[in-house]
């Protein structure tokens, strides 16, 4: 009898983003995710960039990435209208750190 083993690779890879946002100006992005469904949590992923938005022109973020700290702020297992929060009050110099699928 012949056995056989699939073993995937991680393909996962933490990636850190800095740009820095002018007086009035917003990241450029919509996210998805909940916490507290009865389906299910499900992370904090970025839904879509704006183009001509701050982190298109930075290039490093990804349609699918998962978002985990803004800042100093961990905003992975939180609901999305926290994340959602986070990420509108941020100005000046703003540090992401996501997860990304190579």
């Amino acid at each position: 009898m012949e056995c056989s083993t699939v073993i995937a690779a991680s393909t996962l890879e933490l990636v850190q983003i800095i740009v820095g946002l002018s007086p009035g100006q917003g990241l450029g992005l919509s996210i998805v995710g909940r916490r507290g469904s009865p389906t299910g949590d499900v992370p904090i992923y970025v839904k879509r960039i704006l183009p001509e938005s701050v982190l298109q022109k930075d290039s490093k973020i990804k349609t699918g990435d998962e978002l985990v700290v803004v800042n100093d702020l961990i905003i992975h297992n939180v609901t999305k209208d926290y994340a959602t929060e986070a990420l509108t009050n941020v100005q000046g110099t703003v540090r992401l750190l996501l997860i990304q699928d190579l």
